[in-house]
């Protein structure tokens, strides 16, 4: 189990080889286990100092027993304070995320090493917010409550709950653990994307509950869209949806029934006629 003190001041450290010390200095933010030369004794999901094969300091860094990733850099600097700096990196990822996003109010808010946050995804979907978990560190208990009493400060939402993928966990040795509520009750709600309105349902559906990335290209889309349309692996209806408008015929088709139910929730919710096609 992932070290429940991760948040203690670093006291271990993992010596890395030339080559793991030569991509630090380009900027890198991982090493691989095969560049690692000492990590004895170290527990799982540790945070550790990162020095070269003569000692001399690298940074600091959140450490994997199993993964091949073995570690993921925090800082070029000693963190004396994990729980500050999680709560630091966490308001930076907001503040930046509320510059740039518009016109929707669903969102990737952290992007994992992309906000110096190894390990850590974080969407908003309207009130409620959705976490994956991908590390041993971000695991442990004492993280898992900082990272969430920030959230819920930060945005007061209804609820946070936790999407899990298996397959990061297995390739982390983490013990199994179900999809669900952090806090609050709520799992469903609507949000809107480019003046379209979805249905979401936090605890069903691929990735986090939706395709949040492809929000810029469903409106670039739409600027081009006439005639008749056709959203291939259209799932819950995206491109469909922002096509309707300036199209006289869209269809929509999915390998998946469950998508396309909410495909057709999502039609009616914006009052177009779509056409929906469960086919692979």
């Amino acid at each position: 189990m992932p070290n429940r003190s991760v948040l203690a001041e670093t006291t271990a450290t993992v010596k890395v080889s030339s080559r793991g010390a030569a991509r630090l200095k380009n900027g890198h933010v991982w090493v691989y286990r095969s560049d690692i030369v000492s990590a004895e004794g170290i527990p799982p999901g540790a945070l550790v100092s990162v020095a070269d094969e003569r000692g001399r300091f690298l940074g600091t860094a959140l450490y994997s027993s199993a993964s091949q990733i073995a570690i993921r850099m925090l800082s070029h600097q000693p963190v004396r304070d994990l729980t500050a700096l999680l709560r630091q990196r966490i308001a930076a990822a907001i503040a930046y995320r509320e510059k740039l996003v518009h016109d929707t109010d669903a969102y990737r808010v952290v992007f994992s090493e992309g906000d110096f946050l190894p390990g850590l995804i974080v969407d908003r979907y309207n009130d409620i917010l959705s976490l994956q978990v991908l590390t041993q560190a971000m695991h442990g208990d004492a993280v898992r409550q900082t990272v969430t009493s920030a959230l819920a400060e930060q945005f007061k939402p209804a609820a946070i709950l936790e999407r899990v993928d298996e397959r990061v966990r297995e390739l982390e040795e983490l013990p199994p653990r179900p999809s669900g509520l952090l806090m609050g009750e709520k799992t469903s709600t609507m949000y809107s994307m480019n003046g379209v309105r979805f249905h979401y349902a936090g605890l069903e559906g691929q990735k986090t509950g939706a395709f949040l990335d492809q929000r810029e290209n469903y409106a670039a889309a739409a600027q081009y869209a006439s005639g008749e349309a056709l959203d291939v692996c259209c799932y819950q209806g995206g491109f469909a949806l922002h096509l309707a408008p300036r199209c006289s015929k869209v269809t929509g088709v999915d390998s998946s029934r469950p998508a396309l139910e909410v495909a057709e929730q999502n039609a009616a919710l914006n009052q177009h006629e779509i056409e929906w096609i469960e086919a692979n």
